[in-house]
């Protein structure tokens, strides 16, 4: 994040940072974007069950 306000600062475009950003973030932590995908989807996996007890 703190690099993505740095680009911005210098006078990158905030929809392309964003979007870098983004995937670099899923490309290290490929498990996050498969439970965003799974909530953004309505599947109800083991997470949202548990935070609905």
């Amino acid at each position: 994040m703190r690099q993505a306000r740095q680009r911005i600062a210098k006078g990158g475009s905030v929809i392309r940072t964003s979007v870098s950003t983004f995937m670099e973030f899923i490309g290290n932590n490929p498990n996050a974007f498969r439970l965003l995908l799974r909530e953004r989807s309505g599947h109800l996996g083991r997470v949202s069950r548990r935070s609905r007890a």
